[in-house]
């Protein structure tokens, strides 16, 4: 039986459509009737009734719809917001995107159609554009996205680049989308995969189940890439904001921190219980300590206790509770990353919503938190940095990398990519490649690549990719 606050939810928002709706067409009407010549004063009250009522019900409404889950503590049931500020802002940035957004929604939909029937009269040919629903995990399926033919020579004969495109979990474009990108990849002569549409997406997912997965699909195509005529040593992943922070963690940064934490740890313990021991003051030596750690993998308890006691000041407390996310999936070794307009400083982004009203909307702290350590924790550029004294650069990060911001997003700003850049320049990554185009928003960097829609910086872009990930 539904509980009497779910009832009360359920009725406020049935309650509050027909609400907005009379209210949009109020204030429509109320402008256009207000500036006519010695009645419009009587229709000024109608306007700012309607406006004031649009103002509150529409943030209304969405609070009740994406902000119940996890209202901030001592908050009122519902949760909502009665600041006149605050409604009015995001009511404004709501239209605004939702506007834009609307068009992108059915552009994309529309070629996403046609698209859809050049694959499928190509199933049955000799040379099909796509091969589709691919199991690579239980109830996960992909498509495999064939390069395009090329004249016979030596090095089209050669195994092709892999792309591996990571869905945005918190993107409101279902990832079928993404098959518009993959179709203008492969006519680089990229071999792309594409997880299909049962890639999970927030509310249904959180951070450590996308890297898990994502980990158990490059499992899969390194394991493939030679029937599917691929070169697994040229395996790139390629995202879009959270997908391109899911691309990261699952595509060796995690792993690259805890692995080069634990063994500069290991090292320290080492040399500490061989000192000891040759002194003669303990009955433990060098072997046994040797054989602790074949066997455990890892450092224990009681190696990390021994080690705080001794002052460790190159591994802060926050990175010794960092755990690789789907650790029993054994990946490849991935030769790059293309990151688009990618969230890297995660507790910079939750305060630059905060700054634009939406952060009890956004789902950015819900999916990678939602404590304050996890945000922390799930943030690329923390990461790094906090790891700075003990990583292994040379040995385990992503030696290449390729990132693509745009001046003018307003949900990521470009500053976060502009210092990762800089993070790993200092840190000594050999290849590390930053574009910023200034006219670019934040869902440019990925239309211009998708095929069929008319962008500005489409060739400039693909020019950034074919450089980076050259086919030869």
């Amino acid at each position: 039986m539904p509980s009497s606050s779910s009832v009360l939810l359920s009725f406020l928002k049935l309650a509050l459509l027909p609400t907005i709706v009379l209210s949009a067409a109020g204030s429509i009407l109320g402008l256009a009737m207000v500036f006519l010549p010695f009645l419009g004063i009587f229709f000024l009250p109608t306007l700012v009734f309607s406006l004031a009522t649009f103002v509150f019900s529409l943030p209304t409404l969405l609070y009740l719809l994406l902000a119940q889950n996890d209202p901030p503590p001592a908050s009122r049931s519902p949760f909502v917001s009665l600041s006149p500020t605050r409604n009015l802002v995001l009511s404004v940035t709501i239209l605004r995107w939702g506007w834009s957004g609307f068009f992108i929604w059915i552009a994309l939909f529309k070629q996403w159609c046609q698209r859809r029937v050049l694959i499928l009269g190509a199933r049955r040919s000799r040379d099909p554009i796509a091969s589709e629903n691919i199991p690579y995990h239980p109830s996960q399926t992909l498509s495999v996205y064939h390069p395009a033919l090329t004249p016979l020579t030596s090095s089209s004969a050669s195994l092709r680049p892999i792309i591996v495109l990571i869905p945005s979990p918190t993107s409101p474009l279902p990832t079928c989308f993404l098959s518009l990108l993959a179709l203008r990849l492969r006519l680089s002569s990229y071999l792309v995969i594409l997880p299909s549409s049962t890639f999970p997406s927030y509310p249904h997912t959180n951070l450590s189940e996308c890297v898990t997965l994502t980990r158990h699909l490059l499992a899969w195509t390194a394991r493939n890439a030679e029937s599917l005529g691929g070169d697994k040593e040229k395996m790139y992943l390629l995202g879009h904001g959270t997908g391109a922070l899911v691309g990261m963690m699952s595509g060796g940064l995690r792993d690259a921190v805890v692995k080069s934490r634990d063994e500069w740890l290991w090292e320290r313990y080492r040399k500490g219980r061989e000192e000891s021991a040759g002194g003669g003051s303990l009955g433990y030596g060098a072997g046994e300590v040797e054989q602790d750690w074949e066997r455990d993998g890892e450092m224990g308890e009681r190696e990390m206790e021994e080690l705080d006691g001794e002052g460790v000041e190159e591994v802060p407390n926050g990175l010794k509770r960092v755990e690789i996310f789907g650790e029993e999936v054994e990946i490849p070794r991935v030769a790059g990353i293309v990151a688009l307009s990618p969230m890297t400083d995660v507790p910079q982004q939750i305060r630059h919503e905060a700054s634009l009203h939406i952060e009890h909307l956004s789902s950015t702290r819900r999916f990678l938190g939602p404590s304050q350590t996890d945000t922390m924790l799930a943030s690329p550029s923390h990461l790094l940095y906090a790891a700075k004294n003990v990583l292994d650069v040379e040995g385990r990060l992503i030696k290449k990398w390729l990132i693509i911001h745009g001046g003018k997003d307003e949900f990521i700003p470009v500053t976060q990519s502009s210092l990762m850049r800089e993070l790993l320049v200092g840190l000594g990554v050999p290849n590390v490649r930053f574009r910023a185009y200034k006219d670019m928003n934040h869902m440019d960097t990925l239309l211009a690549l998708m095929i069929g829609l008319k962008s500005p910086f489409s060739e400039a872009i693909l020019r950034d990719i074919e450089a980076f990930i050259p086919t030869h």
